[in-house]
């Protein structure tokens, strides 16, 4: 899908599952080369703002009366399906946003045990814990983590002017 076809499937999914809730879509100013879409979505007392560009993907923020959000008060994420679960339940439970989240914290929002997660694993439980428990992680247990979860870990360094992907390893497919 193109960023207009993903905020506007993003708006049409949030009006299906949310009745009542108020959604605009805006269009980047023609101006602008590094503005993106922008889609509003008001929903009870909870006001959730997801900004699409090309170097970001999809950020969410969830901005407190007229306050613009600061890059610490932004969730990424890559593609529409987790930017939609997530502004979902953000304006379902009125939660803040999350910038940064721990591995016990990722874990859970994918609904797996530690159990769950050893098994994929083929770890044991204990070690699960010792590795969400971790101060330090090692790139390679960390991409073994994500994977496990069913995702694919991307190294981005974010700047100014934009974001990088950081190539971490040579190899084609990654866990």
């Amino acid at each position: 899908m193109t960023n207009t076809k993903d905020m506007q499937w993003i708006a049409a999914q949030l009006r299906e599952r949310l009745p009542g809730v108020v959604v605009e879509v805006l269009k980047p100013s023609a101006r602008s080369k590094t503005a993106g879409w922008t889609l509003d979505a008001n929903y009870r007392d909870s006001y959730v703002v997801v900004q699409w560009t090309r170097s970001t993907g999809f950020g969410i923020s969830m901005p407190r009366d007229t306050d613009l959000p600061s890059t610490a008060d932004v969730e990424y994420h890559e593609g529409a399906d987790s930017a939609l679960r997530r502004v979902v339940h953000l304006l379902v439970t009125g939660e803040g946003v999350s910038p940064t989240v721990t591995l016990q914290e990722l874990r859970k929002r994918r609904s797996i045990s530690q159990e769950e997660l050893a098994k994929v694993m083929r770890v044991s439980q204990a070690s699960v814990s010792q590795t969400e428990q971790r101060d330090d992680i090692l790139i390679s247990t960390l991409r073994t983590v994500v994977g496990a979860l069913g995702g694919r870990l991307v190294v981005k360094a974010l700047f100014d002017d934009g974001a990088v992907e950081i190539k971490v390893d040579n190899r084609e497919h990654v866990a």
